[in-house]
């Protein structure tokens, strides 16, 4: 069986055996760890959304009412009162009040009539879909036939209520105000995820590039250091084996070193190669 080994690094006493680096390994653990905090930023986003949802159906609503008749109006706003819900109504008569109350009323709810004087509630539909598409608008009207009913639903109306039941208005009115926040909340929520995953791709992206200068970073502080270590070895090898002429002294002996001063030959020799001397004298001087 083959045995992979891999390098030893030396240490004192010690040695340390490294396993190669794994860039794909040390990117899919960053991956991780991102999606891990992409989870818990969504799951926070849920929870603000789910806040922001309660605060809607809290607030107060402005309702548009579309309607001829006054004792009608009467009645579809007692029951909105009766319900216990935080309304600002406004009635309209008129196309010339409708388009103008859709500009400047700022309406959260659109409850009209089908038949009236020279308009109707198809083209009041109309409007309201071109000026303020997210707008629910509810029929509310006292005979309208199923053709013409769908007709209206396929337009865009979120409901239709007959005014001879007029204990079905709230539960509509309540179902168009909680679909209108959640298209709000998951909006918001559905931004917020685009803008994480953005983030995400983006750090992604930059990862392998911030990895590739970071391994060539590290090869040039490796050749750098090996190359000082090798000039380092040849500048010492050059010290302790000097091949220039070295200025002597003919009587004294003496060597003079490159700030000009004389020292003695056993100790320029010692300092430049570290090399220690024993004194003692050769045959030729003690004549033998």
């Amino acid at each position: 069986m083959c045995v992979k080994k891999y390098p030893v690094h030396k240490t004192g006493s010690q040695s340390v055996q490294h396993s190669p680096a794994n860039p794909k390994l040390y990117l899919s653990l960053c991956c991780y760890l991102i999606l891990i905090v992409f989870h818990a930023y969504f799951i926070m986003m849920l929870r603000k959304q789910k806040l922001h949802l309660v605060k809607i159906m809290e607030s107060i609503h402005r309702v548009l009412i579309l309607e001829d008749s006054v004792s009608d109006a009467d009645l579809i706003e007692f029951e909105l009162q009766e319900s216990g819900l935080d309304l600002t109504t406004k009635r309209v008569m008129q196309e010339k009040e409708f388009l103008q109350a859709l500009q400047e009323f700022s309406a959260d709810l659109i409850l009209s009539d089908y038949d009236l004087p020279q308009y109707n509630g198809a083209l009041a539909l109309a409007e309201a879909k071109q000026r303020c598409p997210n707008v629910p608008f509810i029929l509310v009207t006292g005979a309208v036939g199923e053709d013409r009913a769908i007709e209206m639903l396929t337009n865009g109306a979120k409901d239709y209520v007959m005014k001879s039941r007029l204990h079905r208005l709230v539960p509509a009115v309540q179902r168009a105000f909680a679909e209108v926040a959640e298209q709000q909340a998951r909006k918001q929520a559905e931004e917020a995820l685009r803008e994480a995953y953005k983030d995400l791709e983006t750090q992604v992206e930059k990862r392998p590039a911030q990895r590739g200068a970071e391994i060539a970073s590290r090869r040039q502080a490796e050749e750098d250091r090996n190359r000082l270590i090798l000039e380092l070895q040849e500048t010492l090898a050059k010290v302790k084996n000097p091949s220039s002429l070295l200025p002597a002294c003919t009587q004294c002996k003496r060597i003079r070193d490159d700030k000009g001063h004389w020292n003695k030959f056993e100790d320029y020799i010692t300092e430049h190669s570290g090399a220690p001397f024993s004194h003692s004298r050769c045959p030729a001087c003690t004549g033998a």
